[in-house]
């Protein structure tokens, strides 16, 4: 022990003389003489890194880092590797070793910043792929965080691999649609509209988000151009006749939901809708000869209620109307409602009244035989423009289905660092109100910047939780310092 006292005053003379080579070789023969004593080795890293030797300061304070892992000591090796990052910011399993131990701490708010520092690193050296890695592993400590998921398409993205980009995009937008976070949908198509095929189903929830966040012109020109590639799909056909309702367009939206029940007649929701559709179209002749021909369907569905508000509806739309009041006192009987019977304004309809009803049921057919779509014929852009995210306020409603097109109430920070094309829309002319549709604006090549390095607009708490993690942290290295100060006068002892 006397001779490690007298080695320990020689090396501290010589720190003290600015004598830093001389110290160092004294604390190497003290690591030679003490190998366990691992407080001398860092004592010989940090005057290795002192006398600009950086490599051999790396190498010994490995080793003590080792050691503190190995026992336990997390706190005391994240300490070490954290010295070891000021020596060296450009050794990439520095960072993944201090995000493990925090993470073996349980301090995953500063494993989580570890990652992120390793992924502005990654960025820096166009190292996606090693970016992606890390950020599946971020993915595992906060499976929620949909941020993380963007940033691994946006790498795929930039590696060129934009099937695995364009399937890890779908994965983001499936959860937030289902949310109705409409407007959070919009932003994240700004920066992946462009690895979106134009066929297929990928642009569909960006058309109901543009539905919902009142750009129904948009969805329509998105909708068109899929119809063109599948005129028989039934979820593109749904999903335009939304956007012609929201768009108060209900000529084309009936024509398309017509379209729509020959390719799926038994669906009853569908005929609802129709109903629902020639009502606020002002037709509510033809909403009542579809009820009359509906009418034994709806009542076997036992949707017998749905029947029933229709009618009222058309009694006071179409007033006398024999058809409606003759329809409605059987419902009113079936229901078991008789005294509504009275209000009825009941009288056997002419001879000339039923004729007239037939004339017009094969008229609308008629009609609706040479009848076409607009989407037929038109020209539609390959891409078209995302709206700028400002949701606009308006008082006019858009939708005539009383249910499926309730505005709804979004929170528009998703926290993505997004740098969209800014969108002017033209105000409607008269001509808009055709039911032809309006004119499409040039193609707009929709840009995105890949920028890993601004990881600050990520859903993360980092600075509370850090601030909080470390002060927990200092006071758990003082803790097993002192173990730690026990088990190395321990280990010297026995070696002695």
């Amino acid at each position: 022990m006397a001779n490690k006292d007298k080695l320990l005053a020689t090396a501290q003379k010589f720190i003290s003389k600015g004598q830093l080579p001389k110290a160092i070789g004294v604390y190497r023969k003290l690591v030679d003489a003490f190998p366990k004593d691992v407080r001398n080795r860092q004592k010989l890293a940090e005057l290795l890194s002192r006398d600009n030797k950086k490599e051999d300061a790396l190498t010994e304070y490995e080793v003590v880092a080792k050691h503190y892992t190995e026992t336990g000591f997390y706190l005391k090796a994240i300490a070490l590797f954290k010295q070891m990052q000021k020596i060296d910011a450009s050794r990439v399993d520095i960072y993944h070793r201090l995000a493990e131990l925090n993470e073996k701490q349980g301090l995953v708010g500063n494993a989580l910043t570890e990652y992120r520092n390793l992924i502005s690193f990654c960025e820096k050296n166009q190292m996606y792929q090693e970016a992606i890695e890390v950020l599946e592993k971020m993915l595992e400590l906060d499976p929620e965080n949909l941020n993380f998921a963007a940033k691994i398409a946006e790498c795929y993205k930039a590696l060129g691999q934009n099937d695995e980009a364009l399937q890890r995009f779908q994965s983001i937008i499936e959860p937030i649609s289902e949310k109705g976070e409409h407007l959070k949908v919009v932003k994240l198509y700004e920066r992946f509209l462009d690895i979106c095929p134009e066929d297929g189903s990928s642009r569909i929830p960006l058309a109901q988000a543009l539905i919902h966040t009142g750009f129904a012109e948009k969805a329509i020109q998105i909708l068109k151009g899929l119809l063109k590639q599948s005129p028989e799909d039934t979820v593109v056909n749904r999903c335009l006749t939304d956007a012609y309702v929201a768009n108060q367009d209900f000529s084309n939206a009936r024509l398309t939901l017509k379209h729509l029940l020959k390719l799926t007649d038994d669906d009853l929701d569908l005929r609802e809708y129709y109903i629902r559709i020639c009502i606020d179209a002002d037709e509510p002749e033809r909403a009542r000869d579809h009820l009359e021909e509906w009418k034994d369907t709806f009542f076997h569905a036992e949707r017998v209620s749905v029947l029933q508000d229709f009618y009222e509806e058309l009694k006071d739309l179409l007033v006398a109307d024999s058809v409606v009041t003759d329809t409605l006192a059987v419902i009113y009987e079936a229901v078991g409602e008789t005294s509504k019977l009275n209000d009825l304004e009941t009288s056997s309809p002419s001879p000339e009244v039923s004729e007239e009803t037939a004339d017009s049921a094969l008229t609308d057919e008629a009609i609706d035989d040479v009848e076409t779509l607009d989407m037929v014929g038109e020209d539609v852009p390959d891409d078209v423009e995302v709206p700028e995210l400002v949701a606009e306020e308006s008082g006019e409603t858009q939708s005539a289905e009383k249910v499926a097109t309730k505005s709804v109430e979004l929170d528009q920070d998703l926290g993505l660092d997004i740098d969209g094309p800014e969108l002017e829309f033209e105000e409607a002319t008269p001509e808009d109100e055709d039911v032809s549709l309006p004119e499409v604006e040039e193609d707009v090549e929709v840009e995105v910047e890949i920028d890993l390095d601004d990881m600050g607009d990520l859903d993360l708490d980092f600075d509370e939780e850090i601030a909080f993690e470390e002060e927990v942290a200092e006071e758990e290295v003082a803790e097993e310092e002192v173990v730690e100060e026990e088990v190395v006068e321990e280990e010297v002892a026995e070696e002695e």
